[in-house]
């Protein structure tokens, strides 16, 4: 229903942005990540995304796409609420997340707060299942420009699991090809809010 809000920005509390335009002030829950880098600025757009439940409707907002992308992504993790889903992107940014999934680091995730270890096993397993069936592996061996098993390819399952599309993802790592997965990940995720 809602794509972004463009306006003023408050904090008025921890975890809560205001953006106000159009007469209309909305009130966001944000992650800790969103609210350092709103903090710097006091007009802008927030990326935003409505939870509408039987007794209430929710507004996320979101710095970037690449965050609310994640929070998309963890929600359909069985388990996963949007509280948790925040949590998550508090303690790591969309990159951190990928870099998580990715190699399988169950402490990372369980720093967020309310997060168990279940529940991070089953946010890994879960989103490398989706990774699994979006058939990313078969088109970089179809195409060979990425070298299966290196970390590149590594990059690639990341960013595909976060939802981009395996030829965009492809595009970004070809383009951003750093020497470690962390790196890669993180030019890669820049490279994409770049050409949104």
């Amino acid at each position: 229903m809602f794509e972004s809000l463009s306006g003023k920005i408050s904090l008025p509390e921890n975890g809560v942005a205001v953006v106000q335009t159009g007469g209309v002030a909305f009130r966001c829950s944000v992650s800790a990540n969103t609210m350092q880098k709103l903090s710097a600025i006091s007009e802008g757009t927030v990326y935003v995304f409505l939870h509408v439940r039987e007794d209430a409707l929710e507004l996320f907002g979101f710095f970037d796409t690449s965050e609310r992308r994640c929070f998309l992504q963890l929600t359909g993790v069985s388990g996963v609420g949007p509280k948790a889903a925040l949590a998550i992107l508090s303690v790591l940014t969309p990159d951190g997340l990928a870099a998580a999934v990715s190699g399988n680091n169950v402490k990372a995730i369980t720093a967020a707060n309310g997060v168990g270890p279940k529940l991070a096993q089953r946010i890994i397993l879960e989103l490398k299942d989706k990774l699994a069936s979006s058939g990313a592996n078969n088109f970089v061996a179809a195409t060979g420009t990425i070298p299966a098993g290196g970390f590149a390819d590594e990059a690639l399952e990341a960013l595909t699991v976060l939802g981009y599309p395996a030829a965009v993802a492809q595009e970004a790592v070809n383009a951003c090809r750093a020497e470690s997965v962390e790196e890669t990940i993180r030019r890669a995720l820049r490279y994409l809010a770049g050409n949104r």
